[in-house]
């Protein structure tokens, strides 16, 4: 699991479903916009996400959770390099998130695709033809 230290401390981050399902309500936007609409969230959205990931990384590590979230966005206007390496986290869990669920998509296409005609649709003969 990914770590950010904040004021000396290491927090584990995981962006999973929940996080970007929460987001998606938070944000209004659908999921399946959020990667290309990343680059227009407004940063109340974007720490938000950020903030989630750090709550939903100590819920997976089993460690207790006690930063408010005034208390976070305090610690990331005093450290850039923090907000970027949240956002890069962002981002490549957000990826991964997508991939598994495109291929879930093209499996249940495939699912759910018409099967193909027997031997594409047989062709019927009806006997000798007429025409010379």
């Amino acid at each position: 699991m990914k770590t950010v230290n904040i004021k000396g401390r290491p927090y584990p981050v995981r962006f999973n479903m929940a996080a970007f399902y929460e987001i998606q309500t938070f944000a209004g936007l659908d999921i399946t916009e959020f990667l290309d609409a990343v680059e227009t969230l407004q940063p109340a959205a974007l720490m938000k996400l950020q903030f989630l990931g750090l709550k939903f990384g100590s819920d997976a590590a089993g460690k207790r959770f006690n930063m408010t979230y005034s208390d976070f966005i305090d610690f990331m206007g005093e450290d850039e390099r923090l907000r970027e390496e949240l956002a890069n986290i962002v981002m490549e869990d957000f990826k991964v998130l997508i991939e598994i669920g495109l291929e879930k998509i093209k499996l249940r296409e495939e699912k759910n695709a018409p099967k193909e005609e027997f031997e594409q649709k047989k062709t019927i003969t009806s006997g000798p033809s007429t025409s010379d």
